[in-house]
């Protein structure tokens, strides 16, 4: 008889749920090279029925998890990147490469005021990570389910439906493969080459259009938690849950905002008083994959039914866009009037302190707290005839 991943209330679950729950969280653990979990995995097998079945003893008497702070883990910092800003008083000089790494960086603080950013990552037990594919297996793969097929990234592996005309929704969430999500090159090179076909094909027909590149700004960093247990989320998405399905989903929301709290916290400490740093959706557990495409679903749908571009593929964060030409368009700031006179002043607007910041708002009922911003300067724009 084959498993089925059913939740109906912490008392009914059972061994076998925690341990296909452990074969996925593993093998997501080892694609994941944000932080390594291979020595904690390796250590936590040492006695693995022992402790699947202590993990399953807490969640019935507790009657979850978000309870038991132990879960939250560490609080890790991670180097981002270096961000730079030309010195007032610097020659320009074109594009210059040095090949000795010592004159490489004496020329970039010569010429730049360098200033380092930091990513704060969750490192957790493995008990987390169980709880973070337990959740996948049993709810959070109907989330996937409801998601477009313009969302190409972090999307789960499914069985494949050979009828032809099948949704998403009807291929089912393949439970016995190793590990949970498609691999990352397949989906990232597909959301590449559709962008690219549709620019070809439609330049083969002699029509001119715009092609754009978007990205969120640190879209991880501003997600609020919470917005997952909102039930204008679950209506934008046209998902139904039962009652024990929700009341997963909400503790695991309160809980991955115990953990945002926490590392907004824990930046102050190391940052000082006046850091703000916002916690948002942490960074390693599988869990937020899920949440973070969850979020812009509604966002996607806007832009299908609003702007009716010849393409639109978003990649997790990253966005593919391909819009006939008006002749209107010719920088990135008229290309976001246009998103705004499509989408509505309500829903897209610039920043009051920043004017290449534009702010994107579905609703606080669908998004809740959380911060979705386009930088119009940081985007590329091709217009072809």
């Amino acid at each position: 008889m084959s498993y089925e991943a059913i939740f109906e209330g912490w008392d009914s679950l059972n061994i076998e749920d925690l341990v296909i729950a452990y074969r996925k969280a593993k093998a997501d653990c080892f694609f994941e090279n944000t932080f390594p979990t291979a020595i904690k995995f390796a250590e936590y097998e040492q006695d693995l029925l022992t402790n699947l079945e202590n993990l399953l003893a807490r969640l019935k008497s507790d009657a979850g998890f978000e309870s038991n702070d132990d879960l939250l883990g560490d609080f890790r910092l991670l180097p981002k990147k270096l961000s730079t800003d030309k010195k007032p008083d610097s020659t320009e000089n074109g594009h210059v490469h040095f090949s000795d790494p010592e004159r490489a960086v004496e020329s970039l603080f010569k010429n730049y005021n360098i200033t380092p950013e930091f990513r704060i990552v969750g490192d957790f037990p493995v008990d987390s990570h169980v709880i973070s594919a337990l959740w996948i297996n049993m709810v959070g793969h109907k989330f996937d389910a409801k998601l477009d097929k313009c969302c190409y990234g972090a999307r789960l592996k499914r069985i494949r439906n050979d009828e032809l005309f099948s949704a998403d929704e009807d291929k089912l969430f393949h439970i016995s493969s190793i590990g949970s999500f498609v691999p990352y090159f397949q989906p990232y090179q597909k959301w590449r080459s559709d962008g690219l076909n549709a620019i070809r094909d439609e330049l083969e027909k002699d029509r001119d259009i715009i092609a754009v590149s978007l990205d969120l700004k640190s879209y991880y960093h501003f997600i609020d938690p919470t917005a997952l247990a909102g039930e204008a989320l679950l209506k934008s998405l046209d998902l139904k849950l039962e009652k024990p399905e929700i009341e997963f989903t909400n503790q695991l929301a309160r809980f991955l905002n115990n953990w945002a709290e926490g590392a907004s916290t824990f930046g102050k400490s190391v940052g000082g008083k006046k850091a703000n740093i916002s916690g948002g959706l942490v960074i390693g557990l599988t869990c937020s994959r899920i949440v973070s495409n969850a979020v812009l679903h509604k966002w996607d749908r806007l832009i299908l039914e609003n702007l009716s571009p010849i393409h639109y593929g978003r990649y997790v964060d990253d966005m593919f866009l391909v819009l006939r030409d008006t002749g209107t368009i010719t920088n990135n700031h008229d290309l976001m009037l246009l998103l705004q006179a499509r989408m509505g002043k309500s829903c897209v607007f610039q920043n009051s302190r920043n004017d290449n910041i534009w702010e994107i708002n579905q609703g606080k009922d669908i998004q809740g707290d959380t911060k979705i911003s386009l930088q119009s300067d940081k985007q590329k724009l091709f217009v072809l005839q």
